[in-house]
């Protein structure tokens, strides 16, 4: 067994990982920053690409004056775009030096009453400062009127500015230092590159993807060599989730990518490295996309933290497709619930429009989240619980071919891989998983079911046989078995479980039996092929596999439980003592749970009930 120890330093092919992660950092945020950023940014002392509005309440009451500077000057540039329809007509409809000179003396009025103390909480004072300012212009009593109206309106609407959807600046209009201010406290960014953002960014990345490697690399048994489908599957879910919110984040768009790739990580993943890297790359991607925007980056800083707790606790043990569509369910309701209190302590707006968003995102999430789970798997290899799901079913073909073609062999592994999960979820592993490759691992006998015990009745074959030939047949089928996953498709950790079954364990019945009849034969000519099993899971089921067999030969003795527990002792201790679990990191106190979860299991299969006679 492998010592177990602390984190292995960070290798080159983890070196590799990490400059993967940052480059693929660096080209989003340029990428964002140039098509969407750059061409709807503003700077000081430039015009407004766009018109910027109000997004939120955050704003409400803030920078009342600084609105009515940048209306008056959109007001001598598009009266259209300011007055409403009644004023608007009255004035159209002057001649032209007439109504040139009100739009000019309303626009100059409201220049001086930003410029003024106005109290703008005293509705009486506003009309009579600014009636004080119209008076003195040189031009008739009607006319001041109408400038009167003029004024009084734009003062009306640069004081509901806190308002969403209200104008903050017009296309084309100048960016002063206030409205810069404004623009910032909305969200909006100016079109300078985010060079502070972007460097602490990129450290935050670089360390997370150095400890995300280590998690996901020690969460794979101990082995140092990680498949590089396995963590780019890591990176293309990070990568999609947080350039998606990336993008969206210019406009505040909110949908809960956090959860999202949770959801994806906590159904590919073992437990552990999906809580650490759902917590970590949530947490900074949040904080990434909202830089601008902290309430936001708030809400989804929650979202990542309670996302990691949610999914440890809810996304593993399905067991079937609408319990797992109804944990996501679950899973993404109660993350919207938080989003929304969130919001409401940061006095974001609490319209129907959010409610029935948030109602929406825990609908189509789960469904997303399901419908995609297939593509990852055939993309990056990895196994979800649908997968698990598909292969434990007894419709699958070769499981059907196992009931009908090699019956014992069929109900050898499901015992085996009754015995395996039990032991598996005793041990924190992923008994679902060990169930379907426990189910597989014999699959190669399909190609001679005759030539192993459990599929004859009455004569045995190898009677007629000599050892080597009946070695020969019984060791193919390992090698039979990876040609049929091929063949069927299966995937790689099924393939796992076939090779490792029986490591390179020597098959000691035929060879003792040509060493008695004078055949000089090496015994590499009688052992498996293996390699050793390399995981903890293929480490169960090659010791139940073991257990049952030895457990049939027992016959009666097995239900004396010292016999039972003894059989199952010196079971395990043969595999130790031939260095079949060397590269497996199980502890001593793993083997006790190991070894009580087998006799528990066994003993409960061997129940008999009493009849009386009537």
């Amino acid at each position: 067994m492998r010592p177990v120890g602390g984190l292995n330093p960070l290798d080159p092919q983890g070196g590799w990982f990490v400059l993967l992660a940052v480059t693929l950092f660096a080209l989003g945020v340029l990428s964002n920053w140039w098509l969407i950023e750059r061409p709807r940014g503003f700077m000081v002392g430039e015009p407004a690409p766009v018109t910027y509005r109000i997004r939120t309440s955050w704003l409400r009451g803030l920078g009342v004056k600084d609105v009515m500077l940048g209306t008056a000057k959109v007001l001598l540039e598009s009266p259209e775009d300011v007055l409403s329809p009644r004023l608007l007509g009255l004035i159209m409809s002057m001649d032209g030096p007439r109504r040139g000179r009100i739009i000019t003396s309303s626009a100059a009025v409201v220049e001086m009453a930003a410029a003024g103390r106005l109290d703008l909480s005293d509705r009486r004072s506003v009309e009579a400062a600014i009636w004080s300012m119209v008076d003195r212009l040189q031009m008739d009593q009607g006319d001041k009127n109408v400038v009167f109206q003029v004024v009084l309106e734009v003062v009306e609407s640069a004081e509901s500015a806190g308002s969403v959807g209200s104008v903050i600046a017009y296309e084309g209009q100048m960016i002063n230092d206030g409205l810069a201010r404004l623009l910032m406290s909305e969200g909006y960014r100016d079109r300078s590159f985010p060079w502070k953002r972007f460097a602490w960014s990129l450290l935050a990345v670089m360390a997370w993807s150095a400890m995300s490697w280590s998690l996901f690399s020690r969460s794979t048994g101990g082995r140092d060599d990680m498949k590089p489908r396995q963590w780019c599957f890591v990176l293309s879910v990070v990568i999609l989730c947080w350039g998606v919110q990336l993008v969206l984040s210019f406009w505040l768009m909110d949908l809960m990518f956090p959860a999202a790739l949770a959801s994806w990580l906590f159904l590919t993943l073992p437990v552990a490295p999906a809580f650490g890297l759902s917590l970590g790359w949530g947490i900074v991607g949040a904080i990434i996309c909202f830089v601008y925007f902290p309430p936001l980056a708030a809400v989804q800083v929650v979202q990542a933290v309670l996302s990691s707790g949610l999914g440890y606790v809810l996304l593993k043990g399905s067991t079937s497709r609408l319990s797992l569509l109804g944990r996501l369910v679950s899973y993404f309701a109660l993350i919207a619930v938080a989003s929304i209190f969130v919001r409401w302590g940061f006095g974001a707006p609490m319209d129907m429009n959010l409610f029935l968003t948030y109602g929406v995102l825990s609908l189509l999430w789960p469904s997303l989240i399901l419908a995609l789970l297939p593509l990852w798997e055939r993309l990056f290899g990895v196994i979800s619980p649908l997968m698990l799901m598909e292969l434990s079913h007894p419709s699958s073909a070769l499981l059907k071919r196992l009931q009908l073609e090699a019956p014992g062999t069929y109900h050898h592994c499901l015992t085996v891989g009754t015995i395996a999960e039990e032991a598996a979820e005793r041990l924190g592993l992923e008994g679902l998983l060990v169930r379907a490759g426990a189910y597989y691992h014999d699959i190669g006998k399909l190609r001679r079911p005759k030539f192993f015990i459990e599929n004859q009745v009455g004569e045995n074959v190898h009677d007629g046989l000599s050892p080597s030939l009946s070695a020969l047949v019984i060791l193919s089928h390992v090698k039979d078995g990876l040609e049929m996953a091929d063949q069927y498709g299966l995937p790689d950790f099924v393939k796992d479980f076939i090779s490792e079954h029986h490591g390179t364990t020597c098959l000691a019945y035929f060879y003792r039996k040509a060493k008695s009849m004078g055949e000089d034969v090496p015994i590499e000519q009688f052992s498996y092929p293996g390699p050793p099993p390399q995981s903890r899971e293929t480490a169960l089921v090659m010791l139940a596999d073991s257990v049952e067999a030895a457990a049939k030969s027992m016959g009666s003795k097995l239900d004396d439980p010292s016999e039972l527990e003894g059989m199952v002792e010196e079971v395990i201790k043969s595999k130790l003592d031939s260095h079949q679990l060397d590269q497996v990191d199980f502890t001593i106190q793993d083997m006790r749970i190991i070894r009580d979860s087998f006799v528990k299991t066994l003993r409960s299969m061997r129940h008999t009930r009493a009849v009386r006679p009537v």
